[in-house]
């Protein structure tokens, strides 16, 4: 059994080292050319108005709030990678799976909660040096990022539960 849970978890491991590198690549490179690199695209959102000077303090802003959700989420990728190189190595069930599994769910949590801050005051930051105004904080949501709080919370369940039977598991072998 041991042999095919690292062939498995080699598979994964494949793909999900690719996605590790461009994860951040792609969503660092969009938010940094949207907020610095090519302002044309700040001012042809529809949220801000032709013209409007944009000061380097609202870009700035931009960058950290769409950049947030990104760092949390990459913690969460580098967790899953730490954990299928251990399931690699044959660790199977141990404290550090159960941490990692819990530091990637919470960092799933973090990251779709922010990507959903984020969504709902960009209309704001973009818009905040229109003539008229800013526009309002707009909350949406899409059910894939409230999908992705569900599941990250599930991993946090499953390391806690895999923690809380090593737990007992250390008590019962005392009373042997």
């Amino acid at each position: 059994m041991y042999q095919r849970i690292k062939f498995v978890a080699t598979l994964a491991l494949l793909p999900l080292v690719v996605y590790l590198v461009y994860y951040p690549y792609n969503s660092i490179q969009n938010t940094l050319d949207f907020a610095f690199f090519e302002p044309v695209r700040w001012v042809q959102n529809g949220w801000a108005e032709q013209g409007v000077k944009i000061a380097f303090g609202t870009r700035m802003t931009y960058a950290v709030a769409w950049l947030l959700p990104v760092f949390a989420g990459l913690l969460s990728v580098v967790c899953a990678v730490r954990i299928l190189w251990l399931l690699r190595k044959g660790e199977v069930f141990s404290e550090r799976i159960a941490w990692l599994l819990c530091a990637l769910g919470w960092g799933t949590v973090l990251s779709n909660v922010l990507h959903l801050i984020a969504a709902a005051f960009t209309p704001m930051m973009i818009s905040w040096h229109n003539t008229a105004g800013p526009e309002g904080v707009r909350f949406w949501y899409n059910s894939s990022h409230v999908g992705m709080i569900f599941y990250g919370l599930g991993f946090v369940l499953i390391g806690w539960v895999i923690r809380e039977g090593q737990r007992l598991a250390q008590e019962n072998d005392g009373f042997l």
